[in-house]
């Protein structure tokens, strides 16, 4: 018998040029080898992140899940997206309607002006709050009792210092803080530029803009010095913000979005506290 009657079908080429129908492998970026080009947050890491599968085989599960959102199908970064937004936005309504309920009543800003030094304990609850939510981010309902409960103390203590500036003022930074930070979300999340290297700078600048304040509590400074300081708080949470925004795609799992949800609330606390202090020092001079 000849050798090429023992094999009925002709034995594979071993050609070293790849087929060009190849599947991408598990979470590959599409044309990510020929071009450096980073995608927009929503879209993912490269044109087709994950979404490359979905025209073959339908994923299912934790099959949908990467190790960060921006490694996971476009289903599961929507929804990451609509859960962290939605329970932002709560935190934002319960925080205004507490604030708005504390500055308004006469007897409770009389009340908080007495006893300043108790507004403290809120602040030391929100920050116990906050280390609970990190350690029990996983598990539910924890977390999400642990957020409410931070956020409500948050709020408490928003509340006691807003109940010192003029309603108005109060009124338009927390319109500009919208604003700016509807702004902000959604040029960071349509923007391709990768802005995880500014962390190490803000980070420098969050101590020593911390410190100067300390510094100012006991050696106050004039009108002008802490309108300075006032701007550049702003510029820093408004950072914080893109920064922030742009990290809990690349750094954070799905599971971890009341991180999310704590890190932005507080860019916008802080942003907001800074941008009325500046207009009250502009109202004041």
């Amino acid at each position: 018998m000849s050798a090429s009657s023992s094999y009925p079908v002709p034995p594979p080429s071993y050609s070293s040029s790849p087929s060009s129908s190849k599947k991408p492998a598990y979470g590959a970026t599409a044309g990510s080898s020929d071009q450096g080009v980073s995608e927009p947050l929503l879209a993912g890491e490269g044109e087709a992140a994950r979404d490359a599968w979905s025209e073959e085989d339908e994923l299912e599960g934790d099959f949908k899940i990467g190790v960060t959102v921006s490694q996971s199908s476009q289903d599961v970064r929507n929804d990451f997206v609509k859960k962290v937004y939605s329970v932002l936005f709560l935190q934002i309504l319960g925080t205004t309607l507490i604030g708005w309920l504390m500055s308004s009543s006469p007897s409770i800003v009389s009340w908080t002006r007495e006893h300043s030094g108790l507004m403290l304990l809120p602040s030391l609850g929100a920050i116990g709050a906050m280390i609970g939510v990190y350690f029990k981010r996983h598990s539910s309902p924890a977390n999400i009792l642990l957020l409410g409960l931070f956020t409500v103390l948050e709020a408490i203590t928003l509340g006691s210092v807003v109940s010192y500036f003029n309603q108005a003022v109060v009124l338009q930074a927390l319109v500009i803080t919208t604003f700016v930070f509807l702004g902000l979300t959604l040029f960071t999340l349509q923007s391709k530029y990768d802005f995880s290297s500014m962390g190490t700078y803000l980070y420098t600048f969050l101590l020593v803009f911390f410190f100067t304040g300390l510094v100012g509590i006991f050696i106050p400074y004039n009108r002008t010095f802490d309108m300075l300081m006032a701007g550049a708080g702003c510029l820093l949470f408004s950072a914080y913000i893109v920064f922030d925004t742009h990290m809990l795609f690349q750094r954070l799992h799905v599971d971890d979005w009341v991180v999310a949800c704590v890190a932005l609330y507080l860019d916008i606390v802080n942003l907001f506290l800074q941008i009325l202090r500046l207009l009250s020092d502009v109202q004041e001079r």
